[in-house]
């Protein structure tokens, strides 16, 4: 759902969540309202494929309030600068481009091998 400003969206998350707890939840996206059912984030995606391909070494970036659950459930969690300070709280980094996160994994790994 769209809205004039994030914080209209938020209010409206605030609503939903409420009013609808166990079966949906909204999460805020800028000025978007994304609606899933209960249980259902990014965060548990990357959970379900990692044990689907028997993965380790998760990452995972992200810009707004939605990507929170990602950020935290992956290894080691991006987000930019640009992002809400809220945002910015869950990850491991804060860099200014997808480039500069594959740049740190893959030092990273040159450091683990």
């Amino acid at each position: 759902f769209g809205f004039h400003s994030q914080k209209e969206a938020e209010e409206a998350a605030e609503r939903m969540n409420h009013d609808y707890a166990g079966k949906a939840y909204g999460y805020v996206n800028i000025n978007m309202l994304d609606v899933v059912p209960s249980g259902c984030s990014k965060g548990e995606g990357l959970r379900k494929a990692t044990a689907l391909l028997h993965g380790t070494g998760t990452a995972g970036i992200g810009d707004s309030y939605n990507d929170i659950p990602l950020i935290d459930k992956a290894d080691t969690g991006f987000t930019f600068h640009r992002s809400p300070q809220e945002v910015q709280k869950h990850a491991d980094y804060v860099v200014d481009s997808v480039t500069e996160a594959l740049k740190i994994i893959e030092h990273t790994k040159r450091e683990q091998s």
